[in-house]
């Protein structure tokens, strides 16, 4: 009788104390679903630009703010000191949420005083142009020509220089760019560049549009150097008496007597 009863009591003590211990669990269950929820206020973006992003951080602290930079950027027309703001992203004003990361972009630390020329010729003139801006260069006297690669830059010059690659430059010189526009749409005959010297060869060509593709300096001692011995297309074509058509912006070989002394 007595182990009956003792196997009973230690039953209801189990029970009561699964019992309680779901009752704890059910109460700090609701306690913690109905507890009010911190929610972070809207702010108004602050304005950034001009300030300096040594101090920025400091500054976005106030705000629960972080910032991110995108870029630098060699500002060198505006004569911003180094570390200024020049953008934001969200702009000022804008509403915002605590803990909102801002994009910005800031005028880099370490100035340029000059930049190397690229090369431009073969490039898109579109293209070209960007180049040069993103360089700190400017664009000068653009002229066009016949070319066989159309929309194309032929020749990157400056106050009628050529420009060669690597040329070290100021910050905003203007560079003077010829741009091709394709072939000329009237053929015309090929004229005889043999016998000319190579200068006088060459100022033929640039009268008619015409390109020196290549000159090839051959060994000749019994002819004077400098002299056009063979051109390439022909003047005549193979049919005799048939002469050859050519078109501006085509290519012309020539072949000159070198000076081999």
């Amino acid at each position: 009788m007595k182990i009956r009863r003792r196997k009973f009591l230690i039953g209801v003590l189990n029970v009561s104390l699964a019992t309680g211990a779901f009752l704890i669990i059910l109460l700090l269950f609701f306690n913690y679903l109905f507890l009010p929820t911190k929610v972070r206020q809207p702010l108004k973006m602050p304005n950034l630009l001009g300030s300096q992003v040594d101090t920025l951080q400091k500054f976005l602290d106030k705000y629960d703010l972080t910032y991110k930079i995108s870029y630098e950027v060699d500002n060198w027309k505006l004569q911003k000191p180094a570390g200024t703001v020049l953008t934001q992203i969200p702009k000022s004003g804008k509403e915002i949420k605590e803990g909102r990361e801002v994009i910005i972009t800031i005028t880099t630390k370490k100035p340029k005083t000059g930049v190397k020329m690229p090369r431009l010729v073969d490039t898109r003139f579109d293209d070209a142009v960007a180049q040069l801006k993103s360089l700190g260069l400017d664009t000068g006297k653009i002229t066009y020509r016949p070319h066989l690669g159309e929309n194309v830059v032929i020749l990157q010059s400056h106050q009628g220089d050529t420009l060669k690659p690597g040329t070290l430059l100021p910050l905003g010189k203007k560079i003077d760019l010829m741009v091709g526009t394709g072939l000329g749409e009237v053929p015309f005959e090929m004229p005889n560049l043999v016998g000319l010297t190579l200068k006088a060869a060459r100022k033929r060509l640039d009268e008619l549009e015409l390109w020196p593709s290549q000159v090839v300096y051959v060994y000749k001692p019994e002819k004077q150097a400098g002299i056009v011995m063979r051109q390439h297309p022909k003047m005549f074509a193979n049919k005799p008496g048939k002469k050859t058509k050519i078109r501006a912006g085509e290519m012309v070989d020539l072949w000159v007597v070198g000076d081999y002394q």
